[in-house]
């Protein structure tokens, strides 16, 4: 449907989308079908070894005033952020509340959406990425690297973080390692010579908007 030559939405026919911000490194849709509304926002940030983390977090501050003006003009907020951050939940440009300011429990978006420092306000998403760590199936991340000395090898880069109001609909989240029988590791890592990350797929129940 258009948007950076970084992202492709692909959408199910039925669905009205309009690409409403086109930036080199993301593009913000409106996805509209009748009962459902949506922004969505397809992110590949800046790779760590290519850009310094101040350039990261400019291009993320610049997402983040995109999005509130977005989430004002089409009026509502159901807003998801999705794709390579090229960042881990835990680093500042997701953590820092001038960036994505996203927060990794439930608890505390429900209890604070908003955020004060030095007298500026700040609202939250929030970020499920953790409930996907586990050992029972093998899920450690999405991107294997091993080169360092500082290396932790599995990492969470590819994301999504969302606004309070899709919280609760928020219903699966999951890595992909296999597809119609196709292994997607080999050996220890993502095989490379189909992607070297492992696909990310997000579900949200249903909700008919009365406008």
């Amino acid at each position: 449907m258009g948007g950076c030559d970084k992202i492709t939405l692909i959408a199910r026919s039925g669905y009205d989308v309009e690409i409403r911000r086109e930036q080199n490194r993301y593009t913000i849709y409106s996805v509209y079908d009748n009962t459902e509304k949506y922004i969505i926002t397809g992110i590949h940030l800046q790779d760590r070894l290519n850009a310094d983390a101040e350039t990261r977090k400019n291009t993320i501050r610049k997402i983040v005033q995109d999005i509130k003006e977005q989430e004002n003009k089409l009026k509502h907020d159901n807003t998801i952020v999705i794709g390579d951050f090229n960042a881990s939940p835990f680093d500042e440009e997701l953590v820092q509340k001038d960036a994505f300011n996203a927060v990794l429990f439930k608890d505390l978006i429900f209890k604070t959406e908003l955020v004060k420092v030095d007298g500026v306000q700040y609202r939250r998403f929030y970020n499920p990425m953790l409930n996907c760590i586990s050992e029972d199936d093998s899920t450690y991340g999405s991107h294997y690297y091993d080169s360092g000395i500082k290396s932790i090898y599995w990492y969470f880069l590819d994301q999504v973080i969302i606004r309070k109001s899709l919280v609760d609909r928020l219903s699966d989240i999951r890595i992909i390692k296999v597809i119609n029988n196709q292994k997607l590791i080999k050996a220890v890592k993502p095989n490379s010579d189909i992607s070297d990350h492992l696909p990310l797929i997000v579900e949200f129940e249903r909700r008919v908007i009365n406008d």
